[in-house]
């Protein structure tokens, strides 16, 4: 089901809908001050909105919710007509193909096709199925929410459920919650590991809070990946697609963990513009930061951030990305018990070139 949100349009109604052969759920927002409650609310799968409607300014409602976290990938369509879409589709350029404009009084099949090439969605293309399982039901109705557009979803609440079900129908890929009451993601995922049909099937785990050893042992089961609660829409769409695909992710962001610009200054001249830094702050917001930014990697200066490595840590081993450790001595004791942790490497200050280009390419 594709979740649609349109905004500024009496001629839509709030319900489900089966338009061109696609089911729709839509949201309608009479208002601009709605229209952002939304966004953020449900996360749609699509936008439409109405650039003609005087009861706001589209143009500037277009560039609020550009401007917004929650809206700036969503996909849009605006309506318009001959004397604003000029100065729509300038507007457009800017959001690399997110948006579209359709002219107002075309009929509802144009747009809803937009609609599907907007979304990459092959209606002649079978869907794959996900069996999502965990005992919060807002988790479940949430993942059943940001998935639905693109693939057939089963959620179950129990291990016991889950079982039940993989016992008759085999999904394409399980979305695990670790921590369950009773019997747990990690004995769960042993329990479907045995089981024949399923041994090879893609398996990503979510949790809220684990452990790097609960992570360790899991790594055993050969995981897809794991997510972090609460799940973000675009990242937990991009891992299944990675997934599927089978693609190996471009390693190319690396999280900076420094108080001291000038290590950055040195590696960027080294490296040169083959990768995207993002400086994380060693204040009180550092593992909120971690969690916000998706990467390929970690650099921790050692000789200032010690103390914050357990953080550090669970963004690794949750993200499955390697830790670069920097210190001007990899002898001291923190370093080298930190150096028996799996995807951990060093680098000695001040930075030799050849050390550098070595450690991100074993890395890659």
């Amino acid at each position: 089901m594709i979740h649609m949100l349109v905004i500024g349009d009496k001629r839509f109604h709030e319900g489900t809908h089966i338009l061109t052969n696609a089911e729709y759920q839509t949201t309608v927002a009479g208002t601009a001050i709605k229209a952002f409650s939304d966004i953020i609310r449900i996360q749609p799968d699509i936008i439409i909105l109405n650039m003609l409607n005087p009861a706001y300014d589209g143009l500037d409602v277009l560039q609020r919710i550009r401007n917004m976290r929650a809206g700036r990938d969503i996909p849009l369509i605006a309506l318009v007509n001959d004397n604003n879409r000029a100065e729509v589709m300038d507007k457009a350029l800017k959001t690399e193909g997110l948006t579209e404009t359709v002219d107002y009084e075309e009929g509802i099949e144009v747009w809803t096709e937009l609609c599907l090439e907007l979304l990459h969605i092959d209606r002649e293309a079978p869907r794959k199925r996900i069996l999502v399982v965990d005992d919060d039901p807002i988790v479940l109705g949430t993942t059943e929410l940001y998935l639905g557009a693109h693939y057939d979803v089963i959620v179950k609440s129990t291990a016991y459920d889950a079982v039940r079900f993989l016992n008759e129908s085999k999904p394409d890929l399980i979305i695990l919650d670790i921590a369950m009451p009773g019997t747990d993601g990690l004995t769960l995922a042993e329990k479907i590991r045995q089981m024949n049909e399923c041994k090879e099937l893609p398996i990503l785990f979510q949790t809220g809070m684990a452990s790097g050893n609960t992570i360790q042992k899991s790594m055993l089961l050969n995981p897809a990946g794991y997510m972090i609660k609460p799940m973000k829409k675009d990242v937990l769409l991009r891992k299944l697609q990675e997934i599927f695909k089978g693609e190996k992710k471009m390693f190319r962001k690396v999280l900076y963990v420094d108080d001291r610009v000038a290590n950055l200054r040195t590696l960027k001249g080294i490296l040169g513009e083959k990768y995207d830094f993002i400086e994380i702050s060693l204040g009180s917001r550092m593992e909120e930061e971690l969690q916000e930014n998706d990467a390929d990697a970690i650099i921790v200066n050692m000789d200032c951030a010690v103390q914050r490595m357990e953080a550090i840590r669970r963004k690794s081993l949750f993200s499955m990305i390697p830790v670069i450790l920097v210190s001007k001595n990899l002898e001291t004791k923190e370093i080298q018990k930190e150096l028996k942790e799996p995807l951990t490497y060093a680098l000695q200050e001040p930075f030799l070139k050849e050390e550098v280009i070595a450690t991100f390419e074993a890395i890659r």
